[in-house]
């Protein structure tokens, strides 16, 4: 009967063979987790778009001495991958302008600093932000970018 209790107390060697390959899987697998969110973060990075807004104005004189003004409002995608624009706003005195003509009706030209415009965008894994003219190049994360009834249609 001592003899079995004494082999009872025993470490066998399958059993300790048994418990390292466990707590190695279990080691290996948390190791292969942490790797997998690293490649996930840096595939966000490779593909981050960014949209820089800019305005400019121009006032030209042809021939015939006649003035002509130009407006330029620009977004152009200065980030590593594809920005997709959900929406876009241009907005005078902060209320949103559907189309050209009505936002040049309030003499935008002479009081430029009343025109604002914003965009709404998002990467391909869905990572939307919002960017305006009036942020310069400030990014804001959002949680999707939706199209409103007040949104720029030209």
């Amino acid at each position: 009967m001592a003899d079995e209790d004494n082999h009872k107390s025993k470490v066998h060697p399958e059993m300790l063979v048994g418990v390292s390959a466990v707590i190695i899987g279990i080691c290996a697998l948390g190791v292969s987790l942490y790797e997998t969110s690293l490649m996930r973060e840096e595939q966000r990075a490779a593909v981050m778009p960014l949209l820089e807004l800019s305005r400019s104005y121009n006032l030209q004189t042809d021939d015939t001495s006649t003035e002509k003004s130009r407006l330029w409002l620009q977004a152009r995608n200065v980030g590593i991958g594809p920005a997709r624009v959900a929406n876009f706003q241009v907005t005078v005195d902060g209320k949103p302008q559907p189309t050209w003509d009505a936002a040049m009706r309030e003499r935008i030209i002479i009081e430029f600093d009343r025109l604002d415009f914003e965009a709404c965008f998002c990467s391909i894994f869905d990572e939307c932000w919002t960017t305006s003219y009036s942020a310069f190049g400030a990014t804001n994360q959002v949680e999707s970018c939706q199209r409103l009834d007040s949104s720029f249609t030209e």
